[in-house]
């Protein structure tokens, strides 16, 4: 199933006829901002020390027909220019879903919701980060451009699987039309729509820059996109989301609510 046939069925599930529901986010500073912060720097502690994390030689060496084929049909000649592409859209799609929900709280009256907004999808892409360098240190799957016999000799050669500027489009695009949709914005079917189309892309720009293969992009599209719904999902309260309550019971505690 193709890059494009993934991201159809995700625009079509994620604007699907559906009764807009307002509602809030149970967020904590405390709590989420810890999770967040200590997503990010272990996320970026990895990223720092991949000199000394990365395998020396690759655990995942090969590849099937069906990579081999689409790398051949998609590289560029100059693999630089599509990596430089896929850089501004790792940074662009999450900055303008942030910029869209201060405007989108804006016109809803809900200005002051907007930093929490922007916590949780944060949350949702450091989650997914840090989810992806584990796979990537662990699967140490060799890259296309080594593989093909271009390494730069560097432990860079063995993290291809899964694609880290893929899921954070994704994950940014998923958590941003989630509570664009739990919040009850207008236009969060556009954050979906423009959000995973950018996705596409930067997969499509990660592989014609001989970075990933098409199995790696697929997973990160996947991987991304659940963590951009389910971290949202997590948080959702009143009508759209959960409600609950601690009670004691014979013999300890339980759980009562909706869900």
């Amino acid at each position: 199933m193709s890059l494009r046939v993934i991201t159809l069925i995700l625009l079509a599930w994620a604007t699907s006829s559906r009764p807009e529901t307002q509602s809030t986010l149970n967020v904590s500073w405390t709590v989420d901002g810890s999770i967040t912060g200590g997503a990010l720097l272990t996320w970026g502690a990895s990223e720092l020390a991949k000199g000394s994390l990365s395998p020396i030689t690759c655990r995942w060496c090969s590849a099937d027909e069906l990579d081999r084929s689409v790398r051949n049909a998609v590289v560029w000649s100059n693999k630089g220019r599509a990596a430089a592409a896929s850089d501004a859209l790792q940074f662009a799609v999450p900055v303008g879903i942030a910029v869209y929900d201060l405007f989108a709280a804006r016109s809803s009256g809900a200005i002051d919701e907007s930093p929490k907004d922007v916590l949780v999808i944060a949350e949702a892409v450091a989650v997914a980060g840090v989810l992806t360098q584990t796979a990537r240190y662990s699967f140490a799957r060799v890259r296309p451009y080594a593989y093909y016999g271009h390494s730069d000799a560097g432990r860079d050669d063995h993290l291809s699987f899964w694609s880290g500027h893929t899921v954070v489009v994704f994950s940014a695009a998923a958590a941003g039309g989630t509570v664009g949709r739990i919040r009850g914005y207008a236009g969060w079917q556009w954050v979906y729509a423009v959000g995973f189309t950018g996705g596409a892309m930067t997969g499509y720009f990660r592989m014609a820059s001989d970075n990933h293969w098409l199995t790696d992009v697929l997973a990160s599209a996947a991987v991304g996109t659940g963590a951009g719904i389910l971290v949202p999902w997590l948080h959702r309260a009143g009508p759209f989301g959960t409600s609950y309550q601690v009670l004691p019971a014979p013999g300890g505690l339980a759980v009562a609510g909706e869900f």
